[in-house]
């Protein structure tokens, strides 16, 4: 587990989702808040982004543990 959190393509991963996810569900919560200034909004933007980013989230996780676990075991 000590080597996932310094792949340098997971990070890039965990921005992706956090910055693509992060305007759709703040979008979401201010909306339920009434602090949006249409409590309606269509989250047809910031959906489409979050769809975009999370797929590129779930192959740059799955690139970046196939990595880390091959150079893990591989015989020195």
């Amino acid at each position: 587990m000590g080597d996932y959190p310094h792949s340098k393509l997971l990070q890039v991963g965990l921005g992706l989702l956090i910055c693509g996810s992060g305007l759709h569900v703040g979008t979401a919560v201010l909306a339920g808040l009434e602090l949006w200034p249409d409590p309606n909004s269509n989250p047809i933007d910031p959906g489409s982004l979050a769809a975009l980013t999370f797929w590129s989230w779930i192959i740059c996780s799955d690139i970046a543990i196939r990595r880390v676990g091959r150079h893990r075991y591989t015989p020195s």
